[in-house]
């Protein structure tokens, strides 16, 4: 394999690449660090060969080297600082190479020419079918869906329910799937209110999932476990996680929270006033949490929804200046257990010992597939959107 600048790709980039993620991007690099986890070092065989060496067993590794999180980039791009990767792009390996990125609005992948390779599944060889792939940035729903019938765009996710009928009708073909992995509010374990645990307990009796369903596609299921039913390791936990709003007024009137006069609960002249955060603002979740302060609001707690931009999103986690997140993380691999959960870990959650709560629902989302995104990060499922005419 080449990459834009017509290096090969050796056994001392992988050397090279895995050795940066552990000491240098450090914290940047949570999902990788948490992958590499007792990695001691690569040796060089031979141009094609490296030899990956760990202290203690990693099941996991080799499913989590085709990830974008151990994805390998070039040698000048290493010598970037991460700040500079974020502004100016790397050169990776791979059939496409990163033409254009304009922060916010778009990237865009352009053929890697003499790409002359393939994995074995891959039924062509060589280089891509596609010329050219932008992704487009568009956070609004009734713009992304406007785009796409307009023929602005040839494929959308983050399809919202209340625009399925239209787009069928107009001859549009959806497409679901339910992805494995976690989708969560996160909750701070450290932060005042919630540490409490009949407050957790009471938003989580609180929250009708069932309610909320029908803001997603079609198909679109209540939680019943932290992670989605197709993860491996999935059990169905719907008892822990029921709607029974007595029960939750119950357990906060035992704790001592008292109804105000305008709905909310005091305690000691202090509101029971929780925030949750909405990580670079993403769209499609806002009716959710509406939905969801709607809903917490009736057993006395009043819910402020906070966007965060995606810059400070690593540094909010990291500082534990939140009471809740949306967070969500998507990996067919049993190992999503212990990347995001385990305290022995460098992830986002680690320093200050968070918990989750079943989100809403077990979301769809489309199989991997060229697209015109939502938004640069999105939580853990979609629907897909796409003419009867497209290549798909």
């Amino acid at each position: 394999m080449l990459d834009r600048v017509g290096q090969r790709l050796l056994a001392q980039d992988v050397k090279d690449n895995l050795d940066d993620i552990t000491t240098k991007l450090g914290g940047l690099a949570s999902l990788g660090i948490a992958y590499l986890s007792g990695y001691a070092g690569t040796t060089v065989v031979d141009d094609l060969t490296a030899k990956v060496t760990f202290k203690q067993p990693n099941a996991s590794f080799l499913q989590a080297s085709s990830t974008p999180s151990l994805g390998l980039i070039s040698e000048a791009s290493l010598k970037k600082t991460p700040a500079q990767r974020c502004s100016t792009g790397v050169v990776g390996s791979g059939p496409f190479t990163l033409a254009g990125h304009v922060p916010n609005q778009s990237i865009t992948l352009a053929n890697r020419k003499g790409y002359d390779w393939g994995s074995v599944p891959f039924k062509k060889k060589g280089a891509a079918y596609l010329d050219k792939v932008v992704f487009k940035i568009v956070p609004e729903n009734g713009v992304r869906t406007g785009s796409l019938r307009s023929g602005q765009v040839d494929l959308i996710a983050g399809l919202i329910r209340s625009d399925e009928a239209a787009l069928a009708s107009s001859g549009q073909v959806l497409r679901t799937v339910t992805l494995s992995g976690t989708n969560a509010l996160w909750i701070n374990h450290a932060a005042p209110l919630v540490k409490d645990v009949k407050i957790r307990q009471a938003l989580m009796y609180g929250i009708n999932r069932q309610d909320l369903v029908s803001l997603f596609p079609s198909g679109t299921t209540p939680a019943t476990s932290i992670l989605s039913p197709t993860t491996p390791g999935y059990s169905d936990e719907s008892s822990l996680v029921s709607y029974d709003p007595a029960k939750a007024k119950a357990l906060l009137d035992a704790d001592g929270w008292k109804v105000g006069g305008d709905g909310i609960r005091t305690k000691d002249g202090r509101p029971l006033s929780i925030s949750i955060g909405n990580p670079g603002a993403i769209s499609s979740v806002s009716p959710e949490l509406e939905l969801i302060q709607q809903q917490l609001k009736e057993i006395g707690v009043k819910i402020t929804i906070k966007e965060i931009p995606v810059a400070a999103v690593n540094e909010v986690q990291q500082s534990g200046a939140y009471d809740i997140l949306v967070a969500s993380a998507q990996r067919p691999d049993a190992d999503i257990l212990r990347t995001q959960f385990s305290t022995k870990l460098v992830n986002s959650y680690n320093s200050r010992r968070v918990r989750s709560t079943p989100c809403s629902t077990s979301r769809t989302r489309p199989p991997t597939r060229p697209s015109a995104p939502s938004s640069s990060r999105r939580p853990s499922g979609s629907s897909w959107a796409t003419p009867t005419s497209s290549p798909w």
